[in-house]
């Protein structure tokens, strides 16, 4: 069973480091972001392993201007939409 757990882990963190690089070399990481194929758990598991400062109940909103401010991008104006 150690080694399963191990596999799991390591999956987990292989996919965290592929969303990081999609995010940092994508042309857009807000349009990126608040497709609805990256769903709000994603992006909370993602801010929680980059130790982004996040409350349990933000919305996928939230979630995406903190992200964005954490990597350093603008924030997504008021009013935007999350599709």
């Amino acid at each position: 069973m150690e080694n399963g757990v191990h596999d799991v882990k390591s999956l987990y963190v292989d996919i965290l480091e592929a969303v990081r690089a999609i995010i940092v070399y994508t042309d857009n990481p807000a349009e990126l972001l608040r497709r609805k194929k990256v769903r709000r758990e994603v992006l909370f598991k993602y801010a929680d392993q980059e130790q982004i400062p996040v409350k349990p109940d933000d919305e996928k909103l939230t979630l995406i201007q903190r992200i964005l401010h954490y990597l350093g991008s603008r924030p997504l104006p008021v009013g935007y939409d999350v599709v």
